[in-house]
């Protein structure tokens, strides 16, 4: 009952059971400091909010949930006040409630909320396990993975995971007006995303974006076997989105070569979208064309190609390629901790869509 009590009380902030007027603080009980200081949270006094809270867990730190209402009064002082120093104490006390319950998703959601406001990648990994507890992931998750696309100048994707949150969030909550900035902040940094020019050394030459990286896009188009596997290696910079097509379509080159050259440089370019294309060649037949198609899942390191190489794992004959899927599930799983995000996957896996 208790619990049920506090949980509705984060929801709406209206205290439960009986009112506290005009006691003295040494007769109140964990739940008067309780009541009191939920009832401060939703009118925005959140120093007090958080006294309250803290003396209710000094008095009993056995209520369900009181470490995620003190947690979640911090983050609101951190978001209304620009307090981010409380940021530290609001994870703390979310790892407190999490350890109380592994499965409490919305501490997982909010925990990953506090991570990604604080720079840390850890906090994706929370989000999904909010979503693998209960799928209909809490604004706070879709607010975590909006500032975690915004990181990844995903504007697009950004704006479709805050625009989530928002929908979620009745007004007066300090998450909604920050989310609502941060989707206003959205025009002016895709405005000013100008992509510096990438460039490399190879054979003696300096590869450039612009007209270089249009006759190499001819030359893998129309040239010869040779030009064309030539054309495909010296593609091979990392971030180049503009290659990501081309290279895409060499997959189906009639050549062998020129394939695979096409699936190592799709690997080393390393953006998400390819993973989609190369899972259609992760049962080629050809033994070498595969181990290519892996390696490059795995320098990708996409979500999206998981649970496709485990089970590729289960039927491959072949030691060294048995070897090569479990390398590249490494790489995956620590992709998530480097921001190796494969937004249009969480977009689906989150089934965000434009509204």
């Amino acid at each position: 009952m208790r619990g049920l009590v506090l949980s509705l009380l984060l929801l709406s902030g209206i205290g439960g059971g009986r009112t506290v007027f005009a006691q003295e603080e040494d007769s109140f009980s964990a739940h008067d400091f309780l009541q009191r200081g939920m009832r401060r949270r939703m009118r925005g006094e959140y120093p007090d909010a958080i006294y309250d809270l803290t003396e209710a867990l000094r008095l009993d730190d056995s209520i369900p949930g009181l470490y995620m209402a003190r947690g979640m009064a911090y983050l609101d002082r951190a978001m209304k006040e620009g307090r981010w120093e409380t940021l530290m104490r609001a994870e703390e006390d979310f790892d407190r409630a999490i350890y109380a319950d592994v499965n409490n998703g919305r501490a997982y959601a909010l925990r990953g909320f506090v991570r990604a406001l604080r720079g840390n990648q850890r906090g994706l990994p929370d989000i999904r396990q909010a979503q693998q507890i209960d799928s209909s992931l809490p604004p706070e998750g879709f607010a975590a993975l909006g500032l975690y696309a915004m990181d990844a100048g995903a504007w697009d994707q950004a704006k479709l995971f805050l625009e989530k949150g928002i929908s979620l969030v009745a007004p007066g909550f300090p998450i909604r007006a920050y989310m609502i900035k941060k989707a206003k902040d959205l025009k002016e940094l895709s405005k000013q995303n100008i992509r510096t020019s990438t460039s490399r050394r190879s054979d003696g030459r300096i590869v450039e974006e612009g007209e270089s990286i249009q006759a190499l896009l001819l030359q893998l188009q129309d040239g010869t076997p040779e030009q064309r596997e030539d054309a495909a290696k010296q593609l091979a910079i990392p971030g180049n989105e503009r290659a990501l097509q081309a290279l895409i379509d060499a997959l189906r080159d009639p050549v062998l070569r020129v394939r695979a050259q096409a699936a190592d440089s799709l690997g080393k370019i390393g953006m998400p979208r390819a993973s989609k294309a190369l899972l259609a060649y992760l049962d080629a037949q050809d033994r070498r064309f595969r181990g290519v198609v892996i390696r490059a899942l795995g320098e990708i390191g996409s979500e999206r190609a998981k649970k496709p190489l485990e089970k590729r794992l289960s039927s491959e004959t072949e030691k060294a390629l048995r070897e090569e899927i479990r390398v590249a599930l490494k790489k995956i799983d620590e992709a998530a901790f480097t921001m190796k995000m494969d937004l249009e996957y969480m977009l689906e896996e989150f089934q965000v869509t434009p509204q």
